[in-house]
């Protein structure tokens, strides 16, 4: 799986997997820490605020299968929001 897309935003993660799944792609959202204790993520068990770089751990991201990277970036630059 290959990252294409990462917010803090629960809402613009849910909009790019829409538009992705549109173009016939397959992404997945990843989050290691749920934001709001919903469904419709994969999780591990961290939950720190960030790790020992200062990365948030928190961040919600959109993968996709490597295969489908380049196409991914494409319709997310298409939409603006990558």
């Amino acid at each position: 799986m290959a990252k294409v897309y990462g917010t803090l935003d629960n809402t613009s993660a849910q909009y790019a997997k829409t538009c992705l799944e549109q173009d016939g792609l397959h992404p997945v959202l990843f989050c290691r820490h749920s934001p709001y204790g919903g469904s419709g993520f994969a999780y591990s068990l961290f939950e720190a605020a960030g790790d020992y770089l200062g990365n948030a751990v928190t961040e919600i991201k959109v993968m996709v299968p490597c295969q489908e990277a380049l196409k991914a970036k494409e319709v997310l630059k298409y939409i603006d929001i990558s």
